[in-house]
């Protein structure tokens, strides 16, 4: 290996939930065993190192889905940088839409929303809504949606309000999914978020509940997502549900090393 490479061990499939570091690594002892002793890295490589860990894990998203093929898992690659407007849970169902091949993919979304949403209207208005326009494409139903979505927090601005709507619309997300899963008849997912640099704190809460619960989501299903932890220490170890999650009990945690930098 020669000077200035980097060599980086990312163990994508082992544990349900891992983040992947390149702000700090452990030192290993003499027997190349790790200490388990934080060191900060070298300001001067953080970039670099940052920007060969998001081309490896796009490399592992393409060599995983060319594997995972016959055994009918879906993959989705996850580029924080690209939600623009969006709350990171909405735009993680969006893309997941965007590949599904679930044949009533409307009709699940829009059960979804109209179920589990608090920014539409009552439960008969609902219903007679689905009725009358069960021939919505899925695109017209997210937009009409993410009106709905966006009015409603543009009704009350404060931080605790809009947090409270987006924790509860985090639902909408765990049974579209979770659903889609169930009619293509996929048990596991398999999600890589890159560049989580892009995530508030608040919808890093949101990520941190599901891992909290293994990304355990409804109709029996199961994601296993790897994170890149980018430049930067995770914001927060709580989830929107005010538990706290903690490597090696709810992800696995595995470090970058330089090598002759």
């Amino acid at each position: 290996m020669e000077k200035n490479d980097i060599s980086i061990d990312l163990y994508l499939k082992s544990g349900e939930c891992t983040m992947i570091c390149p702000g700090y690594k452990y030192p290993r002892d003499e027997d190349w065993f790790s200490t388990r002793t934080k060191q900060e890295r070298d300001t001067n490589n953080l970039i670099k190192l940052e920007n060969t860990v998001s081309q490896r894990m796009q490399l592992w998203y393409k060599q995983a889905l060319l594997e995972t093929l016959e055994e009918k898992i879906p993959i989705l690659y996850i580029d924080c940088q690209q939600k623009w407007g969006d709350d990171i849970m909405f735009f993680i169902l969006k893309e997941y839409l965007k590949q599904s091949k679930a044949e009533n993919k409307n009709v699940i979304i829009g059960k979804a929303i109209w179920n589990y949403s608090v920014v539409t209207e009552s439960s008969d208005k609902r219903k007679t809504y689905m009725k009358n326009n069960n021939y919505f494409t899925t695109e017209e139903i997210l937009l009409h949606y993410q009106q709905l979505l966006k009015d409603k927090l543009q009704a009350n601005d404060t931080d605790e309000f809009q947090k409270m709507i987006l924790n509860f619309e985090r639902e909408i997300v765990s049974d579209g999914v979770g659903k889609l899963m169930e009619e293509e008849n996929k048990k596991y997912l398999y999600l890589y978020l890159d560049k989580i640099e892009n995530l508030s704190i608040d919808e890093q809460q949101r990520i941190n509940s599901f891992l909290y619960t293994r990304w355990a989501i409804h109709h029996g299903r199961w994601i296993r997502v790897k994170i890149n932890n980018g430049k930067w220490v995770w914001k927060t170890r709580t989830s929107s549900t005010w538990h706290r999650i903690q490597s090696t009990h709810d992800y696995w945690e595995y470090s970058i090393y330089e090598k002759d930098l």
